[in-house]
């Protein structure tokens, strides 16, 4: 749970212990963008997407995906275009209005 822009709050005793090492790698992917969320005004699902392709691009045996709304999808080719190139993915997303 993102408690502001700096800090996140892991509350362990509602999770199941042996996701907690996916958690922790989701969020801290949360961490490394959000910087380019913020300049971007990347909307929230589009950014939940990039954290699930960045995960499954690090971590493809411990990868999962949420279950996300199709229109973010299209955000998926810029992914595998530009993977090495953050600031390009976020440049082609939908801002927040």
């Amino acid at each position: 749970m993102h408690d502001d822009h700096h800090t996140i709050v892991l509350n362990i005793a509602s999770r199941n212990i042996e996701l907690l090492p996916k958690i922790i790698c989701h969020e801290m992917i949360h961490l490394c963008i959000e910087p380019l969320v913020q300049q971007y005004a990347t909307p929230h699902w589009y950014k939940e997407r990039i954290v699930d392709l960045t995960f499954k691009r690090l971590f493809p045996e411990i990868a999962f995906e949420q279950n996300l709304s199709k229109e973010v999808l299209v955000i998926d080719p810029v992914f595998e275009q530009h993977y090495s190139n953050f600031e390009e993915i976020f440049a082609h997303i939908p801002r927040e209005t």
